[in-house]
């Protein structure tokens, strides 16, 4: 038998939190002494105090600890809610270096000032478009549906160049969803191609426009400069944007490669 101090040096933790887990039912101890109401340990309740420990850690409640450290327990069950919990914090783990890269663009954009960036007006002939129109939580998961649609038109392509990726902003910026049309520029396709999870990509013709353009590295989320810089083009030009903006990737994004984009304002 252990007292309180001892085991709290055994199970590195602080005697107040074994006392807090003591009133929560969490981990009684093994014995309370009647006369002076010492605190006693047993070696067999280390594991119990681990998987606490443990469970807190990944972030878990103290309801799921309960149930979770209750008797009988099945492992399968105590790995899936584990997996559920890590899925949970690497999605806030995306969501948090997507804020520090926002932060970071935001700061080059600072230093940078009013410095202009290269600029270039043109006309874009109406063009093919084999596309779906849809709503994404965020511009990563808009990038992983681009990599699907690649691996389903691949048996299409055969040595014919690889189709040019193009997205389409219908709606806002917003961090609440994006509303976004992606697809692939110029003849390729003329029928639907249907993309893992039930999305239908549909054939279709984009008008002809006039465009002022410019190329950025990576995605928009740390490209605030670029976007400044077209924003004077039109202030300048005494100028209005003249439908949803396009987005031509030059190179396709892939795992550990910054997409290049030619980001197209149409001109009113």
């Amino acid at each position: 038998m252990f007292k309180i101090g001892e085991f709290s040096h055994i199970g590195r933790v602080s005697t107040r939190l074994l006392r807090y887990y003591d009133k929560l039912g969490l981990l009684p101890p093994g014995s309370v002494d009647p006369q002076t109401g010492y605190r006693y340990y047993t070696a067999d309740q280390l594991p119990r105090l681990n998987r606490i420990l443990v469970l807190k850690e990944m972030g878990m409640s103290l309801e799921e600890i309960e149930s979770l450290t209750a008797a009988d327990v099945p492992a399968d069950q105590l790995r899936g809610m584990l997996t559920m919990k890590a899925s949970d914090l690497g999605r806030a783990i995306d969501v948090q270096q997507a804020r520090m890269r926002s932060i970071e663009s935001r700061i080059d954009q600072i230093d940078a000032g009013d410095e202009d960036i290269d600029l270039l007006t043109k006309h874009i002939d109406a063009q093919a478009y084999l596309s779906v129109r849809t709503r994404f939580d965020s511009i990563h998961d808009a990038a992983a549906f681009a990599g699907r649609m690649f691996e389903a038109a691949a048996p299409f392509v055969g040595d014919s160049p690889s189709p040019s990726l193009l997205g389409i902003w219908h709606g806002d910026w917003s961090d609440k969803g994006l509303d976004l049309e992606v697809g692939f520029a110029g003849s390729f396709l003329t029928d639907e191609l249907e993309i893992d999870g039930g999305r239908i990509l549909a054939p279709s013709r984009l008008p002809a426009v006039d465009v002022v353009s410019t190329v950025r590295v990576g995605l928009p989320d740390v490209a605030h400069g670029v976007y400044a810089g077209v924003g004077r083009w039109f202030a300048t030009h005494d100028a209005k944007i003249g439908g949803p903006i396009r987005e031509l990737f030059v190179q396709r994004p892939a795992p550990g490669i910054a997409p290049v984009v030619e980001v197209q304002f149409p001109i009113a």
